[in-house]
């Protein structure tokens, strides 16, 4: 299947009304158009799935369109975008997308140079993945500092 393909069908199914659907497909499609540079198609669709998704899958939705603007530089929207997207997963209590948005916050600042920003994003994820058991996701956090202290 094309990236034409996948997108009509994607579109046709938002269309008749099936957000979910159509947001499994964008979402299984985010990296690879990510990785292979369609991201003005994918800013399209990810603002397609944010308006028309409730709950936790328009924060995943919301998440994604904020890296998507991380990568393009544009570090206001993407600041602001996860801003939104960590309201959502403390309302709900998902603790495990709360810590990943911190830990993408840690990054647009890092990227920014507001280092002690970028810190005290990647020490708050670091302490809900460690609450949470998440040896991975700690590992991640601590090494993002690790590269925070280096520069």
């Amino acid at each position: 299947m094309t990236w034409g393909t996948c997108c009509e069908r994607e579109s046709t199914i938002y269309r008749a009304g099936d957000h979910d659907k159509a947001f499994e497909i964008v979402d299984a499609a985010t990296e690879p158009m990510r990785r292979w540079g369609h991201l003005e198609r994918l800013i399209q669709l990810l603002n397609e799935s944010v308006e028309t998704l409730e709950g936790p899958n328009k924060a995943v939705a919301m998440g994604n369109l904020a890296t998507v603007y991380r990568m393009l530089g544009d570090y206001r929207t993407a600041v602001r975008m996860y801003e939104r997207v960590k309201e959502v997963f403390a309302e709900q209590g998902d603790r495990q997308n709360l810590a990943a948005t911190y830990h993408q916050m840690g990054i647009v600042y890092q990227h920014q140079g507001n280092y002690a920003e970028a810190q005290a994003m990647y020490e708050q994820s670091l302490a809900i993945k460690r609450e949470l058991g998440d040896k991975s996701g700690a590992a991640s956090s601590l090494s993002q500092l690790g590269v925070l202290y280096q520069l």
